[in-house]
């Protein structure tokens, strides 16, 4: 809106306002006067018009600027909030992680696919076939690593996958290896068996290769 057309808005109003109060010979502003006193009165309501023009001109931008930061305020908390509520939830999923790769009967398939498992692997032996505590030990080791797998793939390559996959590759490493016989066989009857668990692997080995 243009100042004239601001101040001709304002102007009238006002001069309604004066008119209707004229109606009223009691009250203490009397319009019923001479015609100068009325065209002085409107020249004061001019003037205070232009100034309330001004005013506002003036405010505006400094309002604007006011709102724009409370706006900026109101996005970084909201920012802040967020960031403390992702950093919660990946801490909660390493636990979880790290709890689960530490249960004792986890440790103890580890510990027989690394020993037991890797001798009956060096000496070319289908250990799975005659030896069903050893094939145990495998189905829950793989088992394992698949879940571990699925989980941090489903996620994408966050920092808590990071983390797990720099502490924990090589062992992720060296157990797929030993176990990639069994693996094969495996998979002659499920071909995406334990796929996930492969996956975890190559993200290990490439990891390892480029520390």
């Amino acid at each position: 809106m243009q100042r004239r057309e601001f101040i001709t808005l304002l102007r009238g109003a006002a001069a309604w306002v004066f008119a209707a109060r004229a109606q009223h010979p009691g009250k203490t502003c009397r319009l019923a006067s001479p015609l100068a006193g009325r065209r002085r009165s409107m020249n004061e309501i001019d003037l205070w018009l232009e100034r309330l023009y001004w005013i506002a001109m003036i405010s505006v931008p400094f309002l604007a600027i006011w709102a724009g930061r409370v706006a900026l305020r109101q996005v970084q908390t909201a920012s802040q909030q967020v960031d403390a509520a992702l950093q919660e939830a990946q801490t909660t999923k390493l636990l979880k992680i790290l709890q689960h790769v530490e249960e004792q009967r986890i440790q103890d398939a580890r510990h027989l696919v690394l020993t037991e498992i890797r001798r009956q692997e060096e000496e070319g032996k289908n250990w799975w076939e005659s030896n069903e505590r050893l094939q145990r030990a495998a189905e829950q080791l793989c088992a394992s690593y698949d879940h571990l797998g699925g989980i941090i793939k489903f996620d994408g390559p966050d920092r808590v996958g990071q983390y797990f996959l720099e502490r924990w590759g090589e062992g992720i490493i060296r157990a797929h290896t030993v176990l990639e016989r069994f693996l094969a066989f495996k998979r002659k009857s499920a071909s995406n068996s334990y796929e996930d668990f492969t996956w975890l692997f190559e993200q290990a080995a490439s990891i390892d290769k480029n520390n």
